[in-house]
């Protein structure tokens, strides 16, 4: 599911789902914290979600969040968090996901996540780029 109105029936029915996906949205910024630091609760990614600032492709079993950010020279969707069954996510929203991103103006879809989802992407014609590494401050 991916809707953006944030009025009436359609609203309700968008933050029931974004409710229902919260197990997986929690365990996903759980797992990207680094050090226990937080970058957002639920609650920021449940606004953000329905403010428009990112979007929630959800299936029965599982769900993906994704952002744009705008650069100078080009916009890039990001998946940013990941939970339940990502192959069923990704079965069924990918060429939608990919359609949303152009339609938007992105030229890049860029996936945040552990090591292994390297592997699982690989098939999927994703590829390594970039190596991030972090400290605390």
């Amino acid at each position: 599911m991916n809707v953006n109105i944030n009025t009436g029936s359609a609203w309700v029915a968008y933050n029931d789902e974004i409710f229902r996906c919260a197990s997986w949205i929690i365990t996903s910024l759980k797992r990207s914290q680094f050090e226990g630091i937080e970058t957002h609760s639920f609650g920021d990614v449940r606004k953000m979600l329905l403010d428009n600032e990112a979007q929630l492709w959800s299936t029965e079993k599982g769900c993906v969040v994704t952002f744009i950010s705008h650069f100078p020279q080009s916009s890039l969707l990001t998946v940013w968090l990941a939970g339940g069954d990502f192959e069923q996510v990704m079965t069924e929203h990918e060429d939608a996901i990919n359609k949303f991103g152009k339609d938007q103006g992105c030229s890049i879809i860029y996936v945040l996540g552990r090591k292994g989802w390297k592997r699982k992407l690989r098939t999927r014609g994703y590829v390594e780029h970039a190596t991030v590494v972090s400290r605390k401050l």
